[in-house]
């Protein structure tokens, strides 16, 4: 073989690995952003939701089509008008009253981000968070939260269901 042609194919080898380095870290990042993302906008629902009913007794009435009518969910999760909320993966979002305070309940959570979103908000006011139907108490480590988020699938289609309750 000649050198041109060696060349050549050691530079389209070295392009091509390089496009999938880039694919590679590009969908790691993202599922980087979709974690914060999931986890922050938990936080901002639990908050709002405390807030909306700082005056009250109880949650009485609460549910997801009064929480988007009172504010609860921000502009990226429910549109106004609307009486449903969605996650960063397109599942639904449910906040709902409960025996002893509210649930909020995050649809199609896929695997790569399950036990982040699982073990990331650990306030003192959470009473137990159900993945998947089985529940654990606080604190909630990566390992027992892990062995729970199974689902796959994402968003609509799948993934898994982490429930909190929050008192």
């Amino acid at each position: 073989m000649s050198d041109n042609l060696i060349g050549y194919l050691l530079t389209t080898v070295l392009v091509l690995a390089g496009i999938i380095f880039g694919v590679v870290m590009y969908e790691s990042a993202q599922s980087s952003s979709n974690q914060t993302t999931g986890s922050m906008q938990l936080a901002t629902v639990i908050a709002n939701t405390k807030s909306l009913y700082a005056g009250q007794p109880n949650y009485t009435g609460l549910d997801t089509a009064s929480a988007v009518q009172g504010g609860v969910f921000p502009a990226d999760m429910a549109t106004a008008g609307t009486t449903t909320a969605t996650d960063i993966w397109g599942g639904a979002v449910h906040d709902d009253a409960a025996a002893t305070g509210f649930t909020v309940t995050l649809d199609g959570v896929p695997d790569a981000d399950c036990t982040h979103v699982a073990t990331s908000y650990s306030g003192a006011d959470v009473l137990s968070l159900a993945i998947n139907g089985a529940t654990l108490t606080p604190p909630i480590t990566p390992p027992e939260a892990a062995a729970d988020c199974t689902v796959a699938g994402v968003g609509a289609t799948g993934g898994n269901t982490l429930a909190f309750s929050i008192n």
